[in-house]
């Protein structure tokens, strides 16, 4: 009986020696940091989306990127009637706005559409807005007008 006593007891000090020394212990998966680590993990890829909610949110991202890019090309056309941008650099301008649409998922952050919905910036994009088409189209008349005086002044002196 002494015998297996003293068998276990030095089977059990080999055990601690050999975590102290760096070897791996048998029951290391049953410590509580270990536990946690694979609860973290387990949580992880049960957070983790599918590759198809992948694929539809990567969608739904490039669809509001898409319109915001197209917002934003249509009030800078009326700002600057006269302007023209490649297809390639409006194209780009949208790949560039997916991450962002990503990150946000389906509609813009809360904080910014309760910013956008002040009346203060309601009337600060108004005014920016009428004062910027105002600019373009006084430009656009002057242009004009300057085009017909040369035109007349080049008439007149036999041109």
């Amino acid at each position: 009986m002494k015998d297996e006593f003293e068998t276990q007891t030095d089977e059990l000090l080999e055990d601690q020696n050999s975590v102290f020394e760096g070897e791996s212990d048998p029951d290391e998966g049953l410590s509580l940091d270990a536990l946690i680590s694979d609860a973290q993990e387990e949580a992880e890829q049960e957070a983790a989306p599918s590759a198809e909610e992948e694929a539809e949110n990567h969608e739904r991202a490039e669809r509001l990127a898409a319109r915001f890019n197209n917002m934003l090309w249509w009030g800078l056309s009326k700002a600057y009637p006269l302007a023209e941008v490649e297809d390639e650099k409006i194209e780009a301008g949208a790949a560039a706005l997916v991450p962002l649409a990503e990150k946000y998922g389906d509609s813009m952050p809360s904080w910014v559409d309760d910013f956008m919905e002040k009346p203060e910036i309601k009337a600060g994009l108004y005014v920016g807005s009428a004062i910027m088409a105002a600019r373009a189209s006084h430009l656009l008349e002057a242009t004009k007008q300057q085009e017909d005086t040369e035109t007349e002044k080049g008439g007149a002196l036999g041109n």
